[in-house]
């Protein structure tokens, strides 16, 4: 995997991008619209927060409180949400104050189905693994939607010692992917719906058609003498095992592919309701092909349906549904329009569906086109996929707020408002402004569960309060932005670079300039800083932490140039500052 590229995107007042030379300003800019952090009054301990983030585009999922510049958490939870003013009144003396520098923080993403926890080993790891791997791509809770009874306890064993990281909903099987009823054994598991539980019996899952094994189950043929699928339970037999089921307080998860096993599905969850409300908040999985006259019949009885951000483009089916039956497919869109209102979900299904990446299926969602984990690997989605997609404001709910309704999680997560869990993470771009194509570029560079930094990526230490620091006796990682040129900025003639860097340990010995990855020469350190030295009060050197280097571009071929900035710390220790490779342009 491509090695992280952190973002960063503070802009320069007044400054001609062809202009020959440039002088650090004296007044730092920070993000357009965004006000500059003031001295917070007094207040309580009690009152006070742990961690402010501020200075940031703050995207909530509220949509009582869409936007925010700066968020307190104070413990696992979060305790305030405003602009950096209203935000920096929060702050006390033991507060760790994390300028996001415009960038944008959200809810971690919620999964609400994968078998990334039972299906760890197709990914060559374990359960630390997996949930390391699904924390670096920003997913801060999950539904499994294959529990059977060993598994079942594994993760109770799991949970007891600690070692779950990531909020996760186990769905206890009914029958297997390929029919089999695996007995009465899920009946003796009660769910649970404890508050601020780690580990949840979400509910009970059924297959009611093929997929993985066998194949859906259509009204069509999919080519002469295909037959129509294999539908494993019919709408009688669903009825009776969701009756069952929720007589027993559960939630079921009904896997449907084919459009006659959504007929199916519908069918047995509106008997079992029976004209109640679906509070049980019965769900309905991948809804793949949609025919016409079943869209109604979602909101009409108030079905969940968690749906796929990324239809795999690269395969080529033996198969395919032929004209006009294609355009039934993946028609999420069209779904919408039919159920202004309903509740759908986003779901990953990995291993079976890739990529493991929240935000590559983001851009599967307003594209339809398909991008492999390596991001290099792009496929485009057929003509009738691709009038189906989304907008950024369409599925960004859908993977937070909406999964976590899907999970019964929403009283908990999904959004960031105040008495809510601080399970957020930031991002190196802004995926509601960015385009479809850079967003194969935006990656997670922080993801905090309960307050806690359960993931960094390298260089973005700075973003991260409750990272590990130096243990007694070794030595810290100095840190810092270089803040000019701006990310992708054209620039020409004697142009000045400028940034800040610090280190726990002490001065910073020097800061290294590269560029495409040769050595240039050394910045002048120690230039005021007291933006800086306000976020970081209390260091020897304020507010001298800033640096500066004159770079003469007419020494350099026009075209596309990488710069990186190394800081040197007193022990010797070095630590790129973010972002650590800037991509940027001459033109002389």
């Amino acid at each position: 995997m491509r090695r992280v590229f952190l973002l960063i995107v503070f802009m320069l007042s007044g400054c001609n991008l062809l202009n020959t030379t440039q002088e650090p300003p004296t007044q730092f800019p920070t993000q357009p619209g965004i006000q500059t952090v003031t001295p917070a009054p007094t207040i309580s301990a009690e009152e006070a927060a742990d961690v402010i983030f501020y200075n940031g585009v703050i995207l909530t999922m509220n949509p009582d409180q869409p936007r925010a510049q700066g968020i307190a958490i104070r413990g696992d939870k979060i305790i305030a949400l405003g602009s950096n003013q209203e935000i920096t009144a929060y702050q006390d003396d033991h507060t760790k104050m994390v300028h996001l520098g415009g960038r944008t923080l959200m809810p971690g993403f919620v999964d609400a189905h994968t078998h990334l926890l039972n299906d760890a080993g197709q990914f060559g790891t374990d359960l630390d693994g997996i949930q390391q791997l699904a924390l670096e791509n920003g997913i801060t809770t999950l539904g499994n939607l294959y529990t059977t009874q060993d598994f079942l306890n594994e993760m109770r064993q799991y949970d007891a010692d600690g070692k779950l990281r990531i909020r996760t909903s186990l769905y206890l099987i009914y029958n297997t992917n390929c029919g089999d009823i695996v007995g009465d054994w899920w009946k003796d598991v009660p769910p649970t719906r404890e508050p601020g539980e780690m580990l949840r019996i979400g509910g009970v899952k059924i297959f009611a058609d093929g997929g993985s094994c066998k194949r859906p189950a259509l009204s069509y043929e999919t080519s002469p003498g295909s037959g129509l699928g294999d539908l494993l339970l019919n709408g009688d037999q669903i009825a009776g095992v969701v009756l069952e089921a929720q007589s027993l307080g559960h939630q079921v998860a009904i896997h449907a592919l084919g459009d006659r096993a959504i007929e199916a599905a519908l069918d047995g969850i509106e008997s079992a309701l029976d004209g109640q409300p679906n509070t049980f908040r019965h769900r309905i999985e991948h809804n793949a092909i949609l025919r016409p006259d079943l869209l109604p019949r979602y909101g009409e009885i108030g079905v969940v349906a968690t749906i796929f951000g990324t239809f795999p483009s690269c395969v080529d089916f033996a198969n395919p549904s032929p004209p006009p039956y294609n355009e039934w497919e993946w028609a999420w869109d069209t779904l919408l329009e039919a159920n202004p209102g309903l509740h759908v979900a986003w779901h990953g299904d990995d291993p079976y569906i890739r990529p493991i990446s929240p935000i590559l299926e983001l851009y599967g969602f307003v594209t339809r086109n398909f991008a492999d984990d390596d991001r290099t690997t792009v496929c485009e989605g057929k003509d009738w996929i691709r009038d189906n997609t989304l907008t950024a404001e369409q599925a960004l709910p859908m993977m937070t707020r909406e999964s976590a309704y899907a999970l019964f999680r929403d009283p908990e997560v999904g959004t960031l408002e105040p008495g809510k869990y601080a399970d957020l993470i930031i991002l190196s771009a802004n995926p509601l402004t960015e385009t479809p194509e850079t967003l194969l570029d935006t990656y997670v560079l922080m993801t905090m569960i309960s307050g806690n930094v359960e993931y960094c990526a390298p260089g973005s230490e700075a973003l991260c309060p409750t990272a590990p620091t130096s243990a007694a006796g070794s030595s810290s990682v100095p840190f810092g932005f270089l803040d000019s040129p701006a990310p992708d900025e054209t620039i020409s003639g004697t142009f000045t670079l400028y940034g800040w860097a610090l280190d726990d340990d002490g001065p910073i010995d020097r800061v290294e300039i590269h560029l495409d990855g040769e050595y240039i020469g050394d910045a002048v350190y120690g230039e005021p800083r007291p933006d800086v030295a306000n976020d970081y009060p209390g260091r020897d050197g304020a507010p001298n932490f800033g640096y500066s280097f004159q770079l003469d571009t007419t020494l350099y071929n026009n075209g596309p140039h990488t710069l990186s900035a190394v800081a040197f710390g007193p022990a010797g220790d070095q630590g790129y500052l973010i972002p650590e490779t800037l991509n940027f342009t001459i033109e002389n």
